[in-house]
């Protein structure tokens, strides 16, 4: 079967990107042909290292300091569209809004959206949203599967939970990636849908090894990747390497750096180099979720401190195999030996939780046939 994937494939992060190739992979491997629909809204289409317009004293200052990081962040910048091209299946024809799809949409026998936070206004624009809402998808008979989305917050206004009302009503295989998100669904379609996991956890170490590339790094470190600097993930990266005594190793997408104590700071890691330095690393610090999900999957000894604004998707999925303990709150000490960690019981939990979701993306799919 044929299916359109709805999906940020273009994201500037990593786990935005592995997320699409993931599910993608997944959907191969089940006898399908997914294809990526290459929506490229307006804001992204710009081939610029600059993140930001030069508009405003912050912007300005910001773009001033990427400007002085130029050749990592632009080597970045191609290794994730070299990526792209090499390991993600587009349509041949880009369309930069909803409109563009409502009026040639590709010819699928179904369409799957998913995952990540692309539901999160404010992430996205609206235009953006209802694509990946498959709004676009008028046949009745066409199947449309949503498969771990996020909305990113715990909580929404009530217009934009009238708007979509209509959208998710018309997704007859509906999951989600967090229970604030199942919640939310609950309150507004009374439907009480499940939490599946991040298409990144579907697939095994051994899968995403296919893509490592040999060591950057010799010997044991600490591998830090975050994506909001604070104090506190500050605090927690001295505390663990004055206990183990080990270097640190950055993996930084930001231009200024400082993060106390980095031996040493990559900003123009590629997709195998990340996952090497993620199976390698003796332990992780991390705040992002995908960060603390390739160390759930290669098994590493790891740290996280709440994400500001978006921090339940990480408790909820540490709470579901027992591993709440590894995110450090304030007043938290850290234990005696930093890198003794426990993968018994959530190992087999996020084996289970991985079948669970498996099992639900087989069920949605066979409804076509």
């Amino acid at each position: 079967m044929k299916l359109g994937m709805l999906t940020p494939h273009c994201a500037r992060n990593y786990g935005g990107v592995l997320q699409a190739y993931a599910l993608q992979t997944v959907l191969s491997q089940l006898g399908h042909e997914p294809i990526i629909v290459n929506l490229v809204p307006e804001t992204r289409r710009k081939d610029s290292v600059f993140p930001m317009d030069w508009r405003g004293a912050k912007a300005s200052v910001y773009n001033l300091l990427v400007l002085l990081q130029y050749g990592p962040t632009k080597r970045r910048m191609a290794r994730f569209a070299e990526f792209s091209a090499q390991h993600l299946k587009l349509t041949e024809k880009e369309y930069g809004n909803f409109s563009q799809i409502e009026a040639a949409p590709p010819k699928c026998d179904g369409y799957v959206c998913g995952s990540d936070q692309l539901w999160r206004l404010g992430m996205h624009n609206f235009d953006s949203i209802r694509a990946y809402f498959m709004d676009f998808v008028r046949q009745e008979a066409t199947l449309k599967v949503a498969y771990a989305p996020s909305f990113g917050v715990s909580s929404l206004d009530e217009d934009y939970k009238k708007t979509i009302k209509p959208f998710l009503d018309d997704i007859k295989h509906l999951s989600v990636r967090e229970s604030t998100g199942q919640r939310i669904i609950e309150e507004i379609t009374g439907r009480k849908v499940p939490v599946v996991v991040d298409p990144t956890l579907l697939l095994q170490a051994e899968d995403w090894n296919t893509l490592a590339a040999p060591p950057r790094v010799k010997g044991p470190y600490i591998l830090v990747y975050c994506q909001s600097q604070r104090q506190n993930f500050y605090d927690l990266v001295s505390s663990v390497k004055k206990a183990t005594k080990l270097p640190v190793v950055v993996i930084s997408l930001v231009p200024l750096n400082r993060i106390p104590g980095a031996d040493h700071v990559f900003q123009d890691v590629s997709f195998p180099e990340y996952m090497s330095l993620f199976s390698n690393a003796s332990c992780v610090c991390t705040n992002s979720f995908h960060g603390m999900v390739f160390s759930l999957i290669y098994r590493r000894p790891f740290w996280t401190v709440p994400h500001d604004s978006a921090n339940s998707r990480m408790e909820d999925l540490l709470q579901r195999i027992g591993l709440e303990k590894r995110q450090v709150r304030a007043g938290d000490a850290l234990p005696k030996d930093p890198l003794e960690i426990d993968y018994s019981r959530a190992g087999v939990a996020l084996d289970e939780a991985r079948r669970e979701s498996m099992d639900f993306l087989k069920k949605a799919l066979s409804d076509a046939h």
